[in-house]
């Protein structure tokens, strides 16, 4: 059965296994590489099955100081007693070491923790590799695909992408590059992703209709990696899987001189993935032209997430309304649709927010609602990036900002490449200004996006407002950094930098616009703030300061 020292729990208990207990075990190496301990000992194989199915090894760190946070996080991660919470999948694992490797600073990390990190990422790597040539092998027919079934969600089939250099020394940074491809569009929960890895979809011209005909999926993803000097260019595109009809496609171009390919290769599959999924990805733009007209009520889940997508786009009271009552119906289904109950809690925190469909008095409270179907989803799953997301976000408009701050982090540990969520986060880290951490969040969020929202920008309007840059300042305000038509924000910011330039006139015409959204008075304008926006209140304050120079009375 192997060394006892290095089960799994389920094997240790006799269950059948698959990669994950191979995570399990390879969890229990590194850890012993980094700490130079057993995680599971004993005097017997007895005491030592009972360490490895009832107790936690002793934190890395405590063991071993100079071990990277990140790394830590991820051996913990790897060490799940529990599979449904550790890492899926060895791929997985190799992409968070990989992004660890990238972000350790060559500044701060002496050379040998560099060096032994590395060795960790090319130890994963090769274990990646084994597995998937001694367990994925179609054992039938090596022509055929491999069909999984049932899928559920939009199914997209995600082919190797063709060595077109015809280097076989390449062949391992295109097969590297597509398995990084499928695990990150893995991470979008409305997508079932299927890897095609026979002959069959490796073959020169393969058919995207073929495909489609073959697995059943909706869209088919291919390409191709080619080198020319120093340079490397990969080519995908996405094709209809029923008419064959290309949706989209791009090339993509990066030099390779000095760099390392695994920092390459995970820039190369951001700019893919980026482009292709999310809430501003292709496919959502694509789906949404079809699902707009049928009513909410007759969408699959995976569709009521497109809706939800729509309002982070248009944002709007209808948009709002059509999104939660498809969420609804389908969380009433499906009372364990972790990705549903996340969404749903950041809708209940959007009417909350913006005012958007509040219940009558004495109906239900949104907050309430919000940080309900947050928690309920961190329940069903801890590593669930969204559920994290939106329970900071409940949190904030219950006034914890420490723990809603904590779980926006927590969010971005566990998915640093999501857009959206890195926005979120930097907009309320500026909210309670932390600009410095806001303003590098965002730049991060830009560099991976290719068509970033206009929200991103927000830090770095408040950045330089509030030390006193309000040249700067304006530039981000005039651009429209809220972008929400119906947001009294987008001309309260404006109206403040004006004031605090002494530009009265065209503040004036500010005033007025933010008149207009903002129905109430001005002296509810600091609670309105800090209770519904969750600004800090010294970040409000300086706000307020520059309305009072702008000239609105009543403050």
């Amino acid at each position: 059965m192997g060394t006892i020292s290095y089960m799994s729990p389920e094997q240790a208990l006799g269950k059948p296994l698959d990669q994950r207990s191979d995570v399990f075990s390879l969890g229990v190496v590194l850890y012993e590489m980094l700490t130079g301990n057993r995680a599971f000992r004993g005097d017997t194989s007895a005491a030592v099955f009972d360490a490895i199915l009832n107790r936690a090894p002793v934190a890395p760190m405590e063991l071993n100081p100079g071990i990277p946070a990140e790394l830590a996080r991820i051996v913990n991660r790897a060490l799940e007693k529990d599979p449904a919470l550790r890492y899926q999948s060895t791929a997985d694992l190799a992409s968070d070491l990989r992004r660890t490797r990238r972000d350790s600073s060559t500044a701060t990390r002496p050379s040998s923790r560099r060096w032994a990190l590395g060795a960790i990422v090319g130890l994963v790597v090769i274990a990646s590799a084994i597995w998937q040539t001694t367990n994925h092998e179609t054992k039938e027919d090596p022509a055929a695909p491999d069909v999984v079934s049932p899928v559920s969600g939009l199914t997209i089939a995600v082919l190797p992408l063709a060595n077109a250099s015809g280097d076989p020394d390449q062949r391992y940074f295109s097969d590297g590059l597509t398995d990084d491809i499928v695990n990150e569009l893995s991470r979008y929960g409305e997508l079932a992703v299927i890897p095609c890895k026979t002959d069959a979809c490796s073959a020169e011209g393969v058919d995207a209709r073929a495909i489609g005909e073959t697995l059943g999926v909706r869209y088919v993803l291919q390409g191709s990696v080619q080198t020319a000097g120093e340079r490397i260019r990969v080519n995908v595109r996405l094709s209809d899987g029923a008419d064959g009809r290309r949706v989209w496609g791009n090339d993509y171009t990066a030099a390779r001189t000095a760099r390392d390919l695994f920092d390459l290769q995970d820039e190369l599959t951001q700019q893919v993935v980026q482009e292709v999924a999310g809430s501003y990805g292709v496919i959502v733009r694509t789906e949404l032209s079809r699902t707009r007209r049928e009513a909410p009520q007759s969408l699959a889940s995976h569709e009521c997430i497109f809706r939800v997508y729509q309002y982070v786009q248009l944002h709007g009271a209808e948009h709002h309304l059509e999104a939660r009552e498809c969420l609804e119906s389908v969380v009433e289904a499906e009372p364990d649709y972790v990705d549903g109950l996340a969404w749903l809690a950041y809708l209940y925190n959007e009417e909350f927010h913006h005012r958007y469909n509040e219940p009558s008095p004495g109906e239900y409270d949104s907050r309430q609602r919000a940080l309900e179907f947050a928690e309920r989803a961190v329940r069903l799953d801890h590593g669930s990036h969204l559920a994290h997301a939106y329970l900071g976000l409940a949190s904030l408009f219950h006034g914890e900002r420490e723990r809603g701050i904590a779980e926006m982090r927590l969010a971005h540990r566990l998915q640093p490449n999501h857009t959206s969520t890195l926005g979120l986060l930097a907009n309320y880290l500026a909210y309670s200004g932390e600009f410095e951490d806001a303003v590098a969040i965002c730049n991060r969020a830009i560099a991976l996006s290719p068509n970033p929202p206009q929200y991103v920008n927000v830090p770095f309007l408040m950045d330089a407002y509030f030390h006193g840059r309000y040249e700067e300042a304006l530039v981000y305000a005039r651009g429209g950094v809220i972008s929400v038509a119906d947001d009294f924000r987008g001309p309260l910011l404006l109206a403040a930098t004006l004031g605090q330039l002494g530009r009265l006139d065209e503040a004036a015409a500010a005033l007025e616009e933010m008149h207009r959204l903002w129905k109430r008075p001005a002296s509810e304008i600091r609670d309105e703030l800090m209770e519904r926006h969750a600004f800090a209140p010294h970040v409000a304050d300086s706000l307020i300061e520059g309305l009072a120079k702008a000239g609105l009375e009543g403050l």
